[in-house]
Order: C-alpha cells, then sequence, then structure tokens
C-alpha cells in the first residue's frame, strides 16, 4: 500500500511540474527594452541572443571549454552561407573573448580582428535584409566595429603613421586582413604627427555639451607638438604654441569579402585599406556604393586643445599686463586654411579665451560651421589702454593678412567674422572705424598744432596707435554685451581701487609717456596719467575719452554688424518671452533702465544693427544657448 501511495504522489508531483503556468507581471520604466538590448558593450556580459545561439547549435558548453574552436567553426558556417545573424554572433562573441584577453597580446588581436571583420561582413557582406538600419542588430554592428577597431589602435599603439607604416596585418582566429594604410593628406597638419587617440579612451569635464555624431570609423584625436614639426614661427602676432590636436575618424574598409589561400586550406585572407578622414570637411564617405556617416567627436579633441593651456588668468592679466605681454596675439585652433573664413573670437575684460569654449565647442557639432570656418582666438591683456589693445588687434590682423594673403585676393580672408563680448568688441571695432589722432588730443586738451614739436619718430609712433582706418576685411561683427556707451560700474570706488592695482606695460605707456609730456608740459605727472592713459578700466567710464570718441562714430556703409543683449531684469515682457528682437528707435527708448547687471542696454545698443537680440541673463549672455543659436544663425546666413 506505501509503494502505490508512494508512486501516485510521484506521478502527481510530475504532472504539477509541467503545469506550472505562466505568469505575466508588468516591467518598470523601460526595464524591458534593457532586458533585449543589453549585451557585451552594455554589460561586459554576453547578450541572451548571443548564449541562445550557441544553445540551439548545441556548442555552448564547447564555448564554455574550447571558445576559439567554437569561434572557428563558426567562421566556417559564415563563409558558407553568409548569414547576418552568425556574422554578428561572431563580432559578439570575439569582442567578449577579446575584452577578457587584454593580458594576452596576440589572442586580443586575433579576437579583435574577428570581430572587425565580421562586424564590417554583417554590414556589408552578408545576404540583404529587408530595411536592415531599423534593426537594432544593425547599430549594435556598428558599435562593435567601432569599439574593436578602437581596440586595435590602442593595442597597436600606431606611432607616425603618415611614414613608418604601409600596411597593417590584422590576425583573426581564421585568417587575416592585410590593410594598407593611406597616409593623411590635411594640408594644415604637420607632415608627422606623434600619437593617436581614440576619442572611446577619454571622459571629458567643463563643457556644457558634448559634440558628436553617430556613424561608422573611430573618432580619434591626431597630436603633434607644434613646435617640434613646424619651423620657429617668424610672425610675432601669431601665438599659436598649443600642441596640435586634430579631430579625425580611423576607418578600414575590407575590399575584399574573401579569398582563400591555397597553400593553407583553412586559411582566409582579406585585403582592405585604412584612412585617416578629416572630419572638419568630410561627414560621409562611399563604402560599396553606399553612403556612409562617419562616427565624429569634436569635444574630446577640442578638450585636449585647450586643457591646462591658460597660461595667466584674466584677472591676473588684467592686473599686471606684463605678465601676457608676450603672450598677447591671435591662438588658431586649427592652422590656416585658405579656404575657410576665419572667426576670430574677442573676450572681454578680466577674461580670457576661455570664456568662449562652450561657443567654440557648440559650434564645431554644426557640420555647415565648420566645414566653411575655422576659429581663432585673440588674447590681449584687459587692463591695458583700450585703444592700445586696438592698435595690437589691428596690427595681429593685418600681419596675419600679409602672411596668410599676401596679394589681399582671398575672398575667404575679406568675409572675416568678429565675434566680441563686453569689452573686447570696443577693442574690435577700432578695426571698421575712421579715427585720426587729433580727435583723441583734442579730448585731452592736447592742441593738435603742438604735433609739430614731436621728432619724426615720435610722431609715427603716435600715428601708429591712435590713428584707425577702417579695414577692408573687417566688415562683419557679432557685437556681445557690449558698452559701446561705457558702464557706470566703472565709476564705482571698487572699479578705482581695482584700476590703482593695474600695471601696464612699458610699450603702452612708456613711449606715449615722453611724447604726453611734451605735449601737455602744463599738466602734472599724475593729470596726465589720468586724464592722458587711462587704463583698460578707466576706458568703460562713460564719461572717458574712448567712449566720448568712438560713442557716436559711423561704421562705413559696407560694414554689417548684429548685437546681443542680456537683460538680468524680471521685467514683464522678458518673463513671457525668454528671446526678444528689436529694431524700432521706439523700443529702445522705452527700454531705459535694462540692464545686465554690468551694462545698460543703452549703452550696449548700437544704432544701426542689422539684428539686435534681448536675452534674458547677465552679463555673460555669450554663453547663453539662445546666443549661441543667435551666433550660428548669423554665420550661417553669412555663407548663403
Amino acid at each position: 500500500m506505501a509503494f502505490f501511495r508512494f508512486r501516485f504522489l510521484s506521478i502527481l508531483l510530475l504532472f504539477l511540474s509541467c503545469s506550472d503556468g505562466i505568469k505575466i507581471s508588468k516591467f518598470d520604466r523601460d526595464e524591458q527594452y534593457r532586458a533585449i538590448s543589453e549585451h557585451t558593450l552594455f554589460t561586459g556580459k554576453l547578450s541572451y541572443i548571443a548564449i541562445q545561439f550557441l544553445l540551439e547549435k548545441e556548442e555552448w558548453e564547447d564555448f564554455l571549454a574550447e571558445p576559439k574552436l567554437v569561434i572557428q567553426d563558426l567562421v566556417l558556417d559564415y563563409q558558407n552561407r553568409k548569414e547576418p545573424k552568425t556574422a554578428l554572433i561572431i563580432a559578439e562573441l570575439s569582442y567578449y573573448l577579446a575584452q577578457n584577453q587584454k593580458e594576452r597580446k596576440d589572442e586580443f588581436l586575433e579576437y579583435t580582428g574577428t570581430s572587425i571583420y565580421h562586424s564590417y561582413a554583417y554590414l556589408f557582406f552578408s545576404k540583404d535584409a529587408d530595411s536592415p538600419q531599423y534593426l537594432p542588430d544593425f547599430r549594435r554592428a556598428c558599435d562593435y566595429y567601432n569599439r574593436s577597431l578602437s581596440n586595435l589602435i590602442n593595442a597597436l599603439r600606431i606611432k607616425n603613421l603618415s611614414t613608418d607604416i604601409d600596411f597593417l596585418q590584422i590576425p583573426m582566429v581564421y585568417g587575416a586582413i592585410y590593410a594598407k594604410f593611406s597616409k593623411p593628406n590635411f594640408s594644415y597638419f604637420p607632415d608627422q604627427f606623434e600619437d593617436i587617440h581614440s576619442t572611446y579612451d577619454f571622459k571629458i569635464e567643463g563643457l556644457s555639451s558634448y559634440q558628436s555624431e553617430y556613424g561608422l570609423g573611430v573618432p580619434i584625436v591626431l597630436t603633434s607638438k607644434y613646435e617640434k614639426n613646424k619651423p620657429k614661427e617668424d610672425n610675432p602676432h601669431l601665438k599659436n604654441t598649443y600642441e596640435n590636436a586634430m579631430p579625425a575618424t580611423f576607418f578600414l574598409e575590407i575590399t575584399s569579402p574573401e579569398n582563400k589561400t591555397p597553400e593553407l586550406e583553412n586559411f582566409f585572407e582579406f585585403h582592405g585599406k585604412t584612412e585617416i578622414f578629416d572630419t572638419l570637411k568630410v561627414n560621409h564617405i562611399k563604402v560599396r556604393n553606399k553612403t556612409i556617416p562617419l562616427e565624429k567627436d569634436f569635444s574630446t579633441p577640442f578638450a585636449f586643445l585647450m586643457y591646462n593651456r591658460e597660461k595667466v588668468g584674466g584677472i591676473e592679466a588684467a592686473l599686471n599686463a606684463k605678465l601676457l605681454d608676450t603672450d598677447q596675439g591671435m591662438y588658431m585652433l586649427e592652422s590656416y586654411q585658405a579656404d575657410k573664413i576665419p572667426i576670430v573670437f574677442v573676450h572681454g575684460l578680466m577674461s580670457s579665451p576661455y570664456t568662449w569654449i562652450d561657443m567654440i565647442n557648440y559650434l564645431y557639432g554644426i557640420p555647415e560651421i565648420r566645414e566653411r570656418y575655422q576659429f581663432w582666438v585673440y588674447w590681449y591683456p584687459t587692463g591695458n589702454p583700450i585703444y592700445y589693445s586696438g592698435y595690437r588687434f589691428r596690427e595681429t590682423l593685418r600681419s596675419l593678412r600679409d602672411k596668410y594673403d599676401r596679394n589681399h585676393t582671398n575672398p575667404h580672408f575679406k568675409k572675416m567674422v568678429i565675434v566680441a563680448h563686453s569689452m573686447g568688441g570696443l577693442v574690435s571695432k577700432l578695426t571698421a572705424l575712421n579715427i585720426k589722432e587729433s580727435e583723441w588730443l583734442e579730448s585731452i586738451i592736447v592742441n593738435p598744432n603742438d604735433l609739430d614739436k614731436l621728432s619724426t619718430k615720435d610722431r609715427t609712433l603716435l600715428k601708429n596707435m591712435l590713428h584707425f582706418e577702417a579695414q577692408d576685411f573687417t566688415k562683419k561683427f557679432i557685437f556681445i554685451a557690449v558698452p559701446h556707451g561705457g558702464s557706470k560700474l566703472a565709476e564705482t570706488w571698487w572699479a578705482q581701487g581695482f584700476n590703482s592695482f593695474i600695471r601696464l606695460p612699458e610699450k603702452a605707456w612708456g613711449g606715449l609717456q615722453g611724447i604726453l609730456n611734451t605735449l601737455t608740459y602744463k599738466l602734472s605727472l599724475s593729470q596726465i596719467q589720468t586724464r592722458s592713459i587711462p587704463t583698460g578700466v578707466e576706458s568703460l567710464r562713460p564719461d572717458s575719452t574712448f567712449i566720448q570718441v568712438t560713442r557716436n562714430k559711423k561704421f562705413p556703409k559696407d560694414v554689417e554688424f548684429h548685437s546681443i543683449h542680456g537683460v538680468s531684469e524680471n521685467l514683464p515682457l522678458l518673463s513671457r518671452k525668454k528671446v526678444m528682437y528689436m529694431f524700432d528707435k521706439k523700443e529702445w527708448e522705452s527700454s531705459l533702465g535694462w540692464s545686465d547687471s554690468v551694462v545698460n542696454y543703452s549703452s550696449s545698443y548700437l544704432e544701426g544693427a542689422k539684428s539686435n537680440l534681448l536675452l534674458k541673463g547677465n552679463h555673460s549672455v555669450h554663453r547663453n544657448p539662445l546666443a549661441i543659436r543667435e551666433v550660428i544663425r548669423i554665420l550661417e546666413e553669412h555663407i548663403r
């Protein structure tokens, strides 16, 4: 009896175990997407799709014991049937194994090469599938190709690619890829570069946005020390001593899908070519009659370029201009290119070119902008008299034009755009105004007739520094929070205290001091210093000589400028509307009292602007994403 009872319970349990039933429960938010999307690149573990594939082929246990043999079997299977799924599974399995074999270089390279080939094969050699770009597998194949190619770059630590390497031999578990190395041909980059870095390896901080684009290939940074690879710069105005860091994309094209070597029955020989594409100019390439977008990264190379380059902070440079006097000049973020329009960024008081990093980084992300423009930043000590900074800025631009456009015929140079913030607008606009030196002297009670007392040398120096003529290549300006009418903050006690600490370099003061001592012999030395040669801070006073002379000066008719203003007050109009264009003088008159906390709108307003954009924000409005979008709009309009 006990036996039959035991037998009955056993049968009952068997039936119960076969009828557990189906259970349904709700996923948490996006949990289902994560569950079906997880794979090696996300988790470091194999996807359930890869495991299921091996289970169905009864090779899961073999893979755990002898993974290389299983990969070889799958490679042969793929070469016979060209099934897309098999190619993608091989790519994932090989990438997974490579990541776990980093200490064993030979096997790491074999698995990496196998992943590169089969992810590429999925994309280009496999049987056509309906709309493969809509399948998640398609992007996954792109990622395995890009990341495996990145692993290859890091494994080889390629050096001096432009001279030392003609071919790359990339091993696979079954065969090899023989790739011809096409030497990069960047007209603006040194013939040799020092190193190549995959941008996948670097995390950057300090930028408000990350500019990158999906596609195929590995985004890289090409670096080369400027001093080592180029002749010593003979132009004192060009201060590009940065380590060059250029964005590019490394791509391996496999030109033949297979070539079985007769001598080695099971050895497959594949051929291809590698290329480095200039992503400042190239967005797409042709592969097997398909237009393919390149994967691109602009923020990481830009971070390489700007990292730890600020020798002197803006406040320190304003107080002691001698610290920055030798470094004053133009810094090109890419070497000069005759087929691109220069954009020159000029910073404001107590600032530096670093104030532009968010805007420039954003501009790199706009294909039309990076293809048609080149970015330059101008660095100057803001404690210097503004007219002196304007004189140095003008001479820098003239010198660069003589160097790069000797015959003054390049239409791109003539389309130069100057983007200036705060004091930078006062400095840069002197290149587009006509001002005689007598106008400055009359404003400080100097009789122009007394100029005859000066020597030829002193007369020339005075004319160089105080005589301005509109240049024929500075005809496009974007003024951002520029105090054309001065700033009352420059009259405050703390501004006067700050001003007392400013030390001017001999170039900005010494020569003119002797000249003005001759011309203003009736004035005391203290009067000459305070009334004749004001510092950059003093020049911002609404009643200063600089503002009085320049405020109502008209630009030539062929000069075009746009204005962007910040308004920090919580005005009803701007609380409803974050962006407002203003063109009417009456609207300007009704805005008296508006301010960005440093510059009043009545001061930053300049009659004749093609556009006036008001944004809700403070004096650092040039960092506002809406201001950056406005700059982009103006730049795009400029090249249409």
